[in-house]
């Protein structure tokens, strides 16, 4: 009839001019056909496959009886949209499994925290057996201090609308070892029926590493301040006799040249107390036990003091371009110390005639930063070098605008350091042969709490 015809493509008089035999997609389907039809049994829901006027296949299911020797009447049922999505279902639900399976992350399907499918990952990680795993609660395996916090955690699974969340606890395995994973839950559908799927992601490994490296690290300052305090302590006596000696040369019997070699002696041991105090500084920094002292201060008056302290105006000319009302709420004494180590560093690198640029941005009142400048006509920073100028543990190549170890090796690390602990940071633009710029960023406002972790 038409609704065959059109099912296939056909018009009701082409079709009227085919054998039957030819709307089979192939030979094997229309032999098994006929095998059924020569049983000489009525026939219900024999499922086959045509073929369209456009050799596409296409799903029907077959009803048949006899008339008689010569006549059978035939239903054709199209059933070709629902074979596909069976086949979909089939094929999706096979590859899932694969992975899921394969999957070196746990993963469970849960009914509220009802476990009804969990993965070998996740047997591994739990000690249970795949099939003392399903019907278990996942709650059961959470680690008792935990579990009111996970409560919370999968409460948020039966929302009316789900979403997708994370979160991290300690499990308990079958043989009693504490583990710990991050969780990821997703939302899905299983079997008509709302489900989660959670993926558990064990990172006790992690866990100890991180441990593990917290203790290093604290063992390390320990040592560094031992180290610091072993070096400083010989070097008291030292600088005590070469300061005597220097002080009255002529009572001693020195001559010029031998007052010129302990002044360069004494200013190598002081140049070594500043490494040492350096040192430690940046123990003390990296272990998080600095403090800061915050005051409201007048930063052109903080700026005059650094540049009058170091004599940095006998050194290179100076040009201060900052408001005489302008204001910083932060640790007077850090800031200053962050200010001398840029003058210095501007000053050293700098071309003669030496130029050097203090300047503030107020810029707009929604902008949470001030913004201080210290600008140098030296010799530059590469792109390559400006990854590196802060670390603590390098030493400055050549042409590099961080001073080297024997001079100030540590000093930008510190600066960058004590600007970190405001909540703030130091940018750097710079052009090779041209100069340097280096901006304190501090906020306007005091941070409630700064996390002091470099980022």
């Amino acid at each position: 009839n038409q609704q065959v015809a059109a099912m296939l493509g056909y018009s009701p008089e082409e079709l009227g001019r085919m054998i039957f035999s030819e709307l089979f997609v192939s030979r094997d389907i229309q032999r098994r056909f006929f095998e059924h039809l020569g049983s000489g049994e009525d026939i219900r829901n024999f499922e086959t496959c045509f073929t369209t006027k456009t050799g596409e296949p296409h799903w029907v299911n077959l009803s048949w009886s006899r008339i008689d020797d010569t006549v059978v009447s035939c239903s054709v049922i199209d059933i070709n949209a629902e074979k596909i999505a069976r086949e979909l279902a089939v094929d999706s639900s096979t590859r899932y499994r694969q992975v899921t399976e394969n999957s070196p992350t746990g993963m469970v399907i849960t009914e509220h925290t009802k476990i009804l499918f969990a993965n070998p990952a996740f047997s591994s990680f739990s000690g249970y057996a795949p099939e003392e795993c399903t019907g278990r609660d996942i709650t059961d395996s959470v680690f008792e201090e935990d579990r009111e916090r996970f409560a919370t955690f999968a409460g948020r699974w039966d929302a009316p609308v789900p979403v997708p969340d994370r979160a991290e606890f300690r499990f308990v395995s079958k043989n009693g070892e504490i583990r710990r994973a991050v969780l990821y839950f997703t939302p899905i559908t299983r079997n008509n029926r709302p489900a989660g799927l959670v993926n558990i992601i064990d990172n006790t490994e992690w866990e100890e590493y991180r441990e593990r490296v917290e203790q290093t690290k604290e063992r390390r300052h320990e040592i560094m301040r031992a180290i610091a305090h072993e070096l400083r302590t010989p070097l008291q006596p030292i600088m005590g006799y070469l300061n005597l000696l220097l002080q009255d040369p002529r009572s001693f019997g020195m001559t010029d040249e031998a007052q010129q070699i302990l002044d360069r002696c004494a200013k190598s041991v002081d140049r070594e107390r500043q490494i040492i105090n350096q040192m430690l500084e940046l123990s003390v920094l990296e272990g998080e036990e600095t403090g800061l002292d915050y005051s409201v201060f007048s930063v052109r008056e903080m700026a005059d003091a650094v540049i009058a302290n170091g004599g940095y105006a006998l050194k290179a000319e100076i040009a201060i371009e900052i408001p005489a009302d302008l204001t910083f709420e932060a640790d007077r004494q850090k800031i200053s110390y962050v200010l001398d180590i840029l003058l210095s560093n501007g000053i050293s690198y700098s071309k003669p005639p030496k130029k050097i640029w203090i300047t503030s941005y107020e810029g707009s009142f929604a902008l949470p930063f001030h913004r201080l400048s210290i600008r140098d006509n030296g010799v530059g920073i590469t792109e390559a070098q400006l990854d590196e100028i802060f670390k603590s543990e390098n030493d400055g190549g050549a042409g590099s605008h961080r001073p080297s170890a024997g001079e100030t090796g540590q000093l930008l690390a510190i600066a960058k350091k004590y600007i970190h602990l405001h909540g703030g940071y130091i940018s750097v633009d710079s052009i090779v042969n041209i100069g340097s710029t280096f901006t304190i960023h501090i906020p306007k406002k005091r941070p409630d709490k700064v996390d002091r972790h470099d980022t």
